[in-house]
Protein backbone atom coordinates (compact mmCIF):
# COMPACT_ATOMS: atom_id res chain seq x y z
CA UNK A 1 0.00 0.00 0.00
CA UNK A 2 1.35 2.99 -0.93
CA UNK A 3 0.39 6.46 0.82
CA UNK A 4 -0.64 9.48 -0.97
CA UNK A 5 -1.35 12.54 1.08
CA UNK A 6 -3.00 15.17 -1.10
CA UNK A 7 -2.75 17.91 0.99
CA UNK A 8 0.03 20.14 0.11
CA UNK A 9 -0.81 19.93 -3.61
CA UNK A 10 -4.34 21.43 -2.60
CA UNK A 11 -2.67 23.99 -0.24
CA UNK A 12 -0.69 24.90 -3.50
CA UNK A 13 -4.34 25.11 -5.48
CA UNK A 14 -6.33 27.24 -2.78
CA UNK A 15 -3.16 29.47 -3.57
CA UNK A 16 -3.23 29.51 -7.17
CA UNK A 17 -6.28 29.65 -7.24
CA UNK A 18 -6.00 33.12 -6.18
CA UNK A 19 -4.37 34.58 -9.73
CA UNK A 20 -5.85 31.63 -11.63
CA UNK A 21 -9.06 31.56 -10.56
CA UNK A 22 -10.96 28.25 -9.06
CA UNK A 23 -11.13 26.34 -12.20
CA UNK A 24 -7.92 27.04 -13.71
CA UNK A 25 -6.05 25.83 -10.77
CA UNK A 26 -8.53 22.94 -10.32
CA UNK A 27 -7.51 21.96 -13.75
CA UNK A 28 -4.02 21.94 -12.71
CA UNK A 29 -4.34 20.62 -9.58
CA UNK A 30 -6.09 17.23 -11.38
CA UNK A 31 -3.31 16.93 -14.09
CA UNK A 32 -0.94 16.01 -10.95
CA UNK A 33 -2.96 12.52 -10.49
CA UNK A 34 -3.92 11.60 -13.70
CA UNK A 35 -4.56 8.14 -12.92
CA UNK A 36 -6.88 9.08 -10.19
CA UNK A 37 -8.89 11.73 -11.79
CA UNK A 38 -9.23 10.24 -15.59
CA UNK A 39 -11.12 7.29 -13.63
CA UNK A 40 -13.10 9.65 -11.15
CA UNK A 41 -14.37 11.84 -14.19
CA UNK A 42 -14.73 8.42 -16.77
CA UNK A 43 -16.72 6.31 -14.04
CA UNK A 44 -17.94 8.62 -11.41
CA UNK A 45 -18.63 12.27 -12.97
CA UNK A 46 -19.42 10.86 -16.20
CA UNK A 47 -18.85 14.00 -17.41
CA UNK A 48 -15.79 15.99 -19.43
CA UNK A 49 -13.86 18.61 -16.85
CA UNK A 50 -15.84 21.50 -18.43
CA UNK A 51 -18.56 20.29 -17.21
CA UNK A 52 -17.82 20.80 -13.77
CA UNK A 53 -16.67 24.71 -14.27
CA UNK A 54 -19.95 25.98 -12.69
CA UNK A 55 -19.26 23.51 -9.59
CA UNK A 56 -15.99 24.21 -8.98
CA UNK A 57 -16.00 27.57 -9.32
CA UNK A 58 -19.28 27.68 -6.52
CA UNK A 59 -17.04 25.28 -4.34
CA UNK A 60 -15.61 26.72 -0.94
CA UNK A 61 -12.05 25.31 -1.51
CA UNK A 62 -10.54 27.51 1.24
CA UNK A 63 -12.87 25.62 3.99
CA UNK A 64 -12.27 22.34 2.66
CA UNK A 65 -8.50 23.15 2.60
CA UNK A 66 -9.27 24.05 6.52
CA UNK A 67 -10.91 20.80 6.99
CA UNK A 68 -7.98 18.76 5.61
CA UNK A 69 -5.52 20.53 7.90
CA UNK A 70 -7.61 20.02 10.85
CA UNK A 71 -8.06 16.38 9.80
CA UNK A 72 -4.32 16.13 9.89
CA UNK A 73 -3.67 17.80 13.05
CA UNK A 74 -5.85 15.27 15.20
CA UNK A 75 -4.22 12.53 13.19
CA UNK A 76 -7.55 11.46 11.12
CA UNK A 77 -4.78 10.97 7.93
CA UNK A 78 -2.76 8.46 10.62
CA UNK A 79 -5.66 6.80 11.67
CA UNK A 80 -7.77 6.14 7.89
CA UNK A 81 -4.52 4.55 6.72
CA UNK A 82 -4.34 2.24 10.06
CA UNK A 83 -7.61 1.68 9.23
CA UNK A 84 -7.11 1.00 5.82
CA UNK A 85 -3.90 -1.45 6.30
CA UNK A 86 -5.78 -3.69 9.29
CA UNK A 87 -8.95 -3.91 6.63
CA UNK A 88 -6.77 -4.87 3.99
CA UNK A 89 -5.47 -7.72 6.34
CA UNK A 90 -8.84 -9.13 7.12
CA UNK A 91 -10.19 -9.13 3.59
CA UNK A 92 -7.45 -10.64 2.04
CA UNK A 93 -6.31 -7.88 -0.18
CA UNK A 94 -2.14 -8.56 -0.81
CA UNK A 95 -1.72 -6.71 -4.10
CA UNK A 96 -0.25 -2.92 -4.44
CA UNK A 97 -2.52 -0.25 -4.51
CA UNK A 98 -2.40 4.03 -4.05
CA UNK A 99 -3.99 5.02 -1.13
CA UNK A 100 -4.97 8.30 -1.70
CA UNK A 101 -5.59 10.66 1.37
CA UNK A 102 -8.22 12.66 -0.60
CA UNK A 103 -8.55 16.67 -1.16
CA UNK A 104 -10.88 17.65 -3.95
CA UNK A 105 -14.43 18.84 -3.75
CA UNK A 106 -15.89 17.70 -0.46
CA UNK A 107 -18.32 15.35 -2.13
CA UNK A 108 -16.02 12.09 -2.71
CA UNK A 109 -16.29 10.60 0.35
CA UNK A 110 -14.43 7.33 -0.89
CA UNK A 111 -13.81 5.65 -4.13
CA UNK A 112 -12.54 2.99 -6.06
CA UNK A 113 -12.57 2.52 -9.67
CA UNK A 114 -10.94 0.84 -12.58
CA UNK A 115 -7.96 2.54 -14.08
CA UNK A 116 -6.78 2.88 -17.93
CA UNK A 117 -3.84 1.35 -16.72
CA UNK A 118 -4.88 -1.47 -14.65
CA UNK A 119 -3.10 0.13 -11.36
CA UNK A 120 -5.50 0.15 -8.10
CA UNK A 121 -6.22 2.65 -5.91
CA UNK A 122 -8.39 3.91 -3.14
CA UNK A 123 -9.52 7.01 -2.12
CA UNK A 124 -10.99 8.21 1.33
CA UNK A 125 -11.96 11.56 1.31
CA UNK A 126 -10.27 13.76 4.21
CA UNK A 127 -11.82 17.15 3.23
CA UNK A 128 -14.64 16.40 5.58
CA UNK A 129 -15.56 15.77 9.50
CA UNK A 130 -14.10 12.19 9.55
CA UNK A 131 -15.93 9.99 12.78
CA UNK A 132 -14.93 6.64 13.68
CA UNK A 133 -18.65 5.57 12.97
CA UNK A 134 -17.90 6.99 8.78
CA UNK A 135 -14.28 5.65 8.98
CA UNK A 136 -15.46 2.04 10.26
CA UNK A 137 -18.50 2.01 7.32
CA UNK A 138 -16.55 4.03 4.22
CA UNK A 139 -13.46 1.82 4.50
CA UNK A 140 -14.50 -1.71 4.43
CA UNK A 141 -16.72 -0.68 1.73
CA UNK A 142 -14.52 1.06 -0.75
CA UNK A 143 -11.73 -1.21 -0.08
CA UNK A 144 -14.86 -4.13 -1.35
CA UNK A 145 -14.37 -2.44 -4.69
CA UNK A 146 -10.81 -2.28 -4.63
CA UNK A 147 -10.68 -6.06 -4.28
CA UNK A 148 -13.87 -7.01 -6.53
CA UNK A 149 -12.08 -4.60 -9.42
CA UNK A 150 -8.99 -6.81 -8.81
CA UNK A 151 -11.07 -10.05 -8.61
CA UNK A 152 -13.32 -9.79 -11.52
CA UNK A 153 -11.56 -7.51 -14.01
CA UNK A 154 -14.43 -5.41 -14.83
CA UNK A 155 -14.32 -2.12 -15.84
CA UNK A 156 -17.10 -0.85 -15.52
CA UNK A 157 -20.80 -0.73 -14.57
CA UNK A 158 -22.92 0.04 -17.25
CA UNK A 159 -26.36 -0.23 -16.12
CA UNK A 160 -28.50 0.38 -13.14
CA UNK A 161 -28.34 -3.23 -12.49
CA UNK A 162 -25.39 -4.21 -12.71
CA UNK A 163 -24.21 -0.94 -10.74
CA UNK A 164 -26.84 -1.75 -8.00
CA UNK A 165 -24.91 -5.16 -7.91
CA UNK A 166 -21.10 -3.50 -7.14
CA UNK A 167 -22.87 -0.83 -5.05
CA UNK A 168 -25.05 -3.55 -2.71
CA UNK A 169 -21.84 -5.50 -2.73
CA UNK A 170 -19.75 -2.92 -1.06
CA UNK A 171 -22.43 -1.55 0.61
CA UNK A 172 -22.59 -5.18 2.59
CA UNK A 173 -18.91 -5.66 3.44
CA UNK A 174 -19.42 -3.92 6.48
CA UNK A 175 -21.95 -5.75 8.02
CA UNK A 176 -20.04 -8.96 7.12
CA UNK A 177 -16.74 -7.22 8.18
CA UNK A 178 -17.82 -6.52 11.51
CA UNK A 179 -20.96 -9.41 11.76
CA UNK A 180 -23.36 -7.17 12.35
CA UNK A 181 -26.94 -7.92 12.41
CA UNK A 182 -29.14 -7.39 8.96
CA UNK A 183 -31.70 -4.49 10.56
CA UNK A 184 -33.20 -0.87 10.15
CA UNK A 185 -30.15 0.78 12.48
CA UNK A 186 -27.03 -1.14 10.60
CA UNK A 187 -28.70 -0.74 7.20
CA UNK A 188 -29.06 3.20 8.06
CA UNK A 189 -25.20 2.91 9.35
CA UNK A 190 -24.19 1.79 5.79
CA UNK A 191 -26.11 3.83 3.55
CA UNK A 192 -25.48 6.75 4.86
CA UNK A 193 -29.32 7.61 5.89
CA UNK A 194 -31.47 8.38 9.15
CA UNK A 195 -32.96 5.08 10.17
CA UNK A 196 -36.98 6.49 9.67
CA UNK A 197 -35.49 6.10 5.87
CA UNK A 198 -33.70 2.92 6.39
CA UNK A 199 -36.62 1.61 7.98
CA UNK A 200 -39.31 2.88 5.24
CA UNK A 201 -37.20 1.11 3.04
CA UNK A 202 -36.96 -2.06 5.24
CA UNK A 203 -40.77 -2.23 5.40
CA UNK A 204 -41.23 -1.77 1.14
CA UNK A 205 -38.35 -3.46 0.28
CA UNK A 206 -40.46 -6.02 -2.28
CA UNK A 207 -42.08 -2.79 -4.16
CA UNK A 208 -38.67 -0.99 -4.20
CA UNK A 209 -36.77 -3.89 -5.15
CA UNK A 210 -39.20 -4.68 -8.12
CA UNK A 211 -39.62 -0.81 -9.50
CA UNK A 212 -35.66 -1.29 -9.79
CA UNK A 213 -35.20 -4.43 -11.26
CA UNK A 214 -37.61 -3.41 -14.13
CA UNK A 215 -36.00 -0.24 -14.74
CA UNK A 216 -32.31 -2.34 -14.46
CA UNK A 217 -31.50 -2.02 -18.29
CA UNK A 218 -31.48 1.51 -17.92
CA UNK A 219 -27.90 2.66 -19.03
CA UNK A 220 -25.97 4.58 -16.47
CA UNK A 221 -25.54 8.16 -17.33
CA UNK A 222 -25.88 11.44 -14.90
CA UNK A 223 -29.81 11.48 -15.05
CA UNK A 224 -29.55 7.54 -13.55
CA UNK A 225 -26.89 8.19 -10.86
CA UNK A 226 -28.71 11.19 -9.59
CA UNK A 227 -31.78 9.45 -9.64
CA UNK A 228 -30.55 6.37 -7.98
CA UNK A 229 -27.02 6.62 -6.31
CA UNK A 230 -26.97 10.30 -5.33
CA UNK A 231 -28.58 11.20 -1.73
CA UNK A 232 -30.00 14.42 -3.24
CA UNK A 233 -33.27 15.19 -0.96
CA UNK A 234 -32.35 14.45 2.40
CA UNK A 235 -35.89 14.53 3.86
CA UNK A 236 -37.16 11.75 1.45
CA UNK A 237 -38.39 8.39 3.24
CA UNK A 238 -36.81 6.58 -0.13
CA UNK A 239 -32.92 7.65 -0.34
CA UNK A 240 -30.06 6.18 -2.26
CA UNK A 241 -32.38 3.61 -3.85
CA UNK A 242 -29.35 1.69 -5.94
CA UNK A 243 -27.43 0.93 -3.43
CA UNK A 244 -30.63 -0.32 -0.72
CA UNK A 245 -31.68 -2.57 -3.63
CA UNK A 246 -28.77 -4.09 -4.53
CA UNK A 247 -27.72 -4.28 -0.55
CA UNK A 248 -30.89 -6.29 -0.10
CA UNK A 249 -29.86 -8.49 -2.80
CA UNK A 250 -26.71 -9.43 -1.51
CA UNK A 251 -28.57 -10.06 1.94
CA UNK A 252 -30.87 -11.96 0.16
CA UNK A 253 -27.98 -14.27 -1.42
CA UNK A 254 -26.09 -14.41 1.86
CA UNK A 255 -29.50 -15.84 3.82
CA UNK A 256 -29.76 -18.76 0.63
CA UNK A 257 -26.31 -19.70 1.57
CA UNK A 258 -23.58 -17.95 -0.45
CA UNK A 259 -20.67 -16.94 0.77
CA UNK A 260 -20.05 -13.13 0.67
CA UNK A 261 -16.59 -13.50 -0.27
CA UNK A 262 -17.23 -16.14 -3.28
CA UNK A 263 -19.45 -13.55 -4.29
CA UNK A 264 -17.13 -10.47 -4.46
CA UNK A 265 -14.86 -12.76 -6.91
CA UNK A 266 -17.93 -13.50 -8.88
CA UNK A 267 -18.81 -11.62 -12.58
CA UNK A 268 -21.91 -9.68 -12.21
CA UNK A 269 -23.25 -11.39 -14.75
CA UNK A 270 -23.05 -14.53 -12.73
CA UNK A 271 -24.43 -12.73 -9.84
CA UNK A 272 -27.33 -11.53 -11.39
CA UNK A 273 -28.33 -14.80 -12.74
CA UNK A 274 -28.01 -16.19 -9.23
CA UNK A 275 -30.77 -13.25 -7.97
CA UNK A 276 -32.99 -14.86 -11.07
CA UNK A 277 -32.91 -17.96 -10.03
CA UNK A 278 -32.63 -17.21 -6.20
CA UNK A 279 -35.44 -15.03 -6.02
CA UNK A 280 -37.72 -16.03 -9.18
CA UNK A 281 -37.80 -12.49 -10.97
Amino acid sequence: MHVVSMLDDYRAMCESAESDGKFEAYKAYTAKYPVLFSSVMKYLYQCPMEALREYVESSDIKKLLLQGEENFKIGKFTAVADSVSKCCTRMGIDFSFDLYLGMELGNIGGASLPTDDDSRFVYIGVDRPIDPLWQQIFVPHELHHLLRIHKTGEKESNTLRSRMVSEGLASYCPLWYYDMPWNTETVAQSLGVNEKQSGYMLDHAEELIEDLWNEGDLPLDQTVMSRYFASRDEDSDVRVPGYFAGMWFVHELVLSGCDFIELTGMDTAEILDLIRRQMRI
